[in-house]
């Protein structure tokens, strides 16, 4: 496992100390000193690294976080900026109680979703860094390492916004901007498709397109898009392959109908997203509220 650690300079032998902890239990860690080598971009490294990393940890003191009329460092808080677009999990080790007296302008509303390890400080105070990589380790194989769930929550209702807006090439763009965790992975492909469905009449759609849309959708198995996505399907069946006397890979409204009613009823938001798809057609629309 491929983990990234964030901490300010100042801090450097510290971190140095864990970092070679962590690898003797077996992990590959991204160490600006050891990872960049001179003539390197820092920036093109750094968020490369943060790309192949499955954990983010943040070395949170003072120096790194900010705490009272300290700020912290602008390049922590921009690498964990970046850790959150990117959908990593974050572990913060509040190393001084920086964290829990309150860090510096910005980091508080950054770092407020992330539960921190909190009890580790005296060990690094003591250079007792096996222990701390072991409590790192404990917390990763546990899986008790956070995701800013609401900030991707965040990020599908602006998505949703545009599209309800009709601002299809925005909305997938947006959505395109960040590496979403796993359980969003079904609702982003849903909303990119309705995008693209947006983007121009159903009816004219190619048939290899069509067909590629149900075959994604199809895939699709949350219990949390099933019936938008059984939706969409009875879009492109009525809207594209009854229209265009095509074979059909859907099954037919009614099948897809009968399916959705086996979940949840189809939200209003997802009819206002594609209301711009299938125009006036208010008898299609009535048997899915």
């Amino acid at each position: 496992m491929n983990l990234f650690l964030s901490y300010s300079s100042e801090d450097h032998s510290d971190v140095a100390a864990l970092e070679r902890a962590l690898v003797n239990y077996g992990y590959s860690v991204w160490f600006a000193p050891k990872s960049i080598r001179s003539g390197d971009s820092f920036s093109d490294e750094i968020e490369r690294a943060l790309r192949n990393s499955d954990t983010f940890i943040l070395f949170a003191t003072s120096n790194s976080v900010g705490c009272g009329d300290l700020d912290g460092s602008p390049y922590v808080k921009d690498e964990i900026v970046w850790a959150r677009n990117l959908g990593l999990p974050v572990l913060p080790i509040d190393v001084d109680g920086s964290l829990a007296r309150g860090a510096g302008s910005g980091f508080g509303y950054l770092l407020t979703s992330y539960q921190n390890i909190s009890d580790c400080g005296p060990s690094i105070k003591s250079s007792n860094f096996d222990y701390v990589a072991k409590v790192i380790d404990g917390h990763i194989k546990k899986k008790n390492v956070s995701l800013d769930l609401a900030y991707f929550n965040e990020k599908i209702s602006e998505a949703e916004k545009l599209l309800k807006d009709k601002k299809m090439n925005q909305a997938y763009s947006y959505l395109s901007q960040f590496s979403f965790p796993t359980e969003y992975k079904d609702i982003v492909s849903t909303l990119k498709i309705i995008a693209l469905l947006q983007s121009k009449p159903v009816k004219n759609l190619s048939k290899s397109d069509a067909d590629k849309y149900v075959q994604q959708l199809s895939s699709l198995g949350s219990d949390n898009v099933m019936t938008v996505k059984l939706y969409v399907m009875a879009i492109l069946s009525e809207f594209y392959y009854r229209r265009n006397a095509v074979a059909d890979p859907t099954g037919g409204v009614l099948s897809l109908l009968e399916r959705a009613r086996e979940h949840d009823k189809l939200k209003a938001k997802y009819i206002k997203m594609t209301d711009g798809i299938i125009g006036n057609n208010s008898n299609f629309v009535s048997c899915w509220r």
